[in-house]
């Protein structure tokens, strides 16, 4: 594991790393489990992910 972190209120989570391919692990409130290839290049590469839910949910 490189990195962990939990989402803002607004669901937002950032980290800093270095280019290439990373398996994105993400576990939601009713603690289904997604996984995500994404492949970063670049000197600012940003991802977003939309599972589709609402903050309050």
């Amino acid at each position: 594991m490189i990195a962990s972190d939990v989402t803002t209120g607004d669901g937002k989570v950032s980290f800093r790393l270095l280019n290439g391919h990373y398996d994105v692990l993400m576990i939601d409130r009713a603690r289904e489990v997604y996984t995500f290839l994404v492949d970063f290049n670049g000197k600012k590469s940003e991802l977003v992910i939309d599972l589709g839910g609402l903050a309050d949910e």
